[in-house]
């Protein structure tokens, strides 16, 4: 006689595999994936010329760079770095014709 198959121990071995699949899904799905904290990430020029795109040479003379200075080393934080570069953000042509809009209408009710 063939060996029965207990139903309640296979339902249990599916869910033991797939629930971390689900589990997965159901947080990629919510967005709460575990997101690296940036803030802790710390460039010495080569790494900070790479994240930006630049050349050594440039990172070492943009005076505008957020630099820590330890000795005769430069040091960048990947934050500021990411909050230096939105900074610089140039508002879009339909930003530039609201902004003109506001201002004509506001001159005009005078």
């Amino acid at each position: 006689m063939p060996d029965l198959i207990n139903v309640d121990a296979l339902a249990d071995a599916i869910f033991s595999k797939l629930q971390p699949m689900i589990h997965a899904e159901f947080r990629a799905a919510n967005n709460q994936l575990p997101v690296k904290d940036e803030t802790d990430e710390i460039f010495d020029v080569a790494g900070a010329a790479h994240f930006l795109g630049l050349a050594k040479s440039s990172v070492y003379c943009n005076s505008g760079l957020p630099v820590m200075k330890r000795g005769k080393k430069n040091y960048y934080s990947k934050k500021d770095l990411i909050q230096w570069l939105r900074s610089g953000k140039r508002k879009t042509v339909a930003e530039v014709d609201s902004e003109v809009d506001e201002t004509i209408k506001k001159s005009v009710r005078k």
